[in-house]
């Protein structure tokens, strides 16, 4: 089981940028972004040597994400914001490598090779306008940019 919780908060009291005659101001800027995942996930590995320390895994993995997020500002006198939700949930199939150092730790690299996901989101705008999106992908191809590496402490 992984799980994960990631929190970012931003808050400009006065920034202003000008180039080539264009002026952008941000007055009492603030963002505020919660998410959360959770993941499943099997593992299976192959050994490539006969002492044990090295192998090659595949891993498949069933996640499900949420989040929310607050973006207001000052403009004009007046408070303007907006509010969103999100979920999703996926399914992954990664390839990679370890390298046993000793009886507990090891070395990993490993790429996504399948993806396939859902994601929805809603958003209100001062409380009067509000919409959604709805979004699914499937990628099938060996991501070199998806590359993580880790030392990993096995129990």
């Amino acid at each position: 089981v992984r799980i994960n919780y990631s929190r970012n908060n931003v808050d400009i009291n006065s920034l202003s940028i000008g180039v080539a005659g264009t002026e952008l101001d941000w007055k009492d800027y603030c963002i505020l972004k919660h998410d959360y995942s959770a993941a499943l996930f099997l593992r299976n590995y192959i050994p490539v040597d006969h002492a044990g320390r090295l192998a090659l895994f595949v891993e498949m993995q069933l996640s499900g994400n949420g989040g929310q997020s607050k973006i207001h500002c000052l403009r004009d006198g007046n408070v303007v914001g907006t509010y969103s939700t999100n979920k999703g949930a996926s399914l992954g199939v990664n390839a990679g490598g370890v390298v046993l150092l000793n009886k507990h730790f090891g070395l990993e690299a490993s790429l996504n090779v399948l993806n396939a996901g859902f994601n929805s989101t809603s958003q209100s705008h001062n409380q009067v306008n509000s919409g959604s999106l709805k979004s699914s992908d499937f990628s099938y191809n060996i991501d070199v940019l998806s590359l993580k590496l880790g030392l990993y402490y096995y129990l």
